[in-house]
């Protein structure tokens, strides 16, 4: 363990060690004084830390799921937040998803095969929105338990949604233009 001593006056003590891929890792806490009792309190804290950031790590290598299993356990909350009705439409519009990716480890997707899946069939852009958006639910799930360590969807890009202007009767046309007109 070494400190230093910030330019506000307080002392940041650090503490190095080695993860599972052998790799350094450092860990810092920061304390109003220098003192052999500030020091004490930040050695144990550090090692706290330390073994937290073990832990997390040995927890994420020790639970490889599949994508069945993760959509098991989502899909209980999921029925708890929905209705019954949009649930069974959730369900039915991820069984080609659950079919062809069911079995492989969740970890083992990457963002560029799920991109490609969704570009796959010939869906709609709204369609692709969602089924992007129910399988995010998933890797959700999964990045929350700590199961991966990211939510991969977030990295996925869909065409935006074109915004379509509605044609009026003639009538409603001109009074529209008229109150958009009058508000600027």
């Amino acid at each position: 363990m070494y400190k230093k001593q910030q330019p506000n006056g307080k002392w940041k003590f650090f503490e190095k060690y080695q993860d599972k891929q052998d790799k350094w890792k450092q860990v810092s806490v920061t304390k109003n004084s220098g003192g052999r009792e500030a020091q004490s309190q930040a050695r144990t804290e550090l090692e706290l830390k330390i073994a937290e950031k073990l832990s997390e790590e040995k927890e994420a290598e020790e639970a490889p799921k599949t994508i069945n299993e993760c959509y098991a356990e989502s899909r209980k909350i999921r029925q708890a937040e929905l209705a019954e009705s949009t649930y069974l439409s959730e369900t039915y519009g991820l069984k080609d998803f659950i079919k062809k990716f069911g079995q492989r480890e969740i970890i083992s997707i990457e963002p560029k095969e799920m991109q490609e899946y969704l570009f796959s069939n010939k869906y709609s852009n709204t369609t692709r929105h969602t089924i992007a958006l129910r399988i995010g639910h998933i890797f959700q799930y999964a990045y929350s338990m700590g199961f991966t360590h990211e939510n991969i969807m977030n990295r996925i890009i869909l065409p935006k949604q074109k915004n379509r202007l509605k044609v009026l009767p003639s009538g409603k046309k001109n009074f529209s233009l008229w109150m958009k007109c009058e508000n600027f």
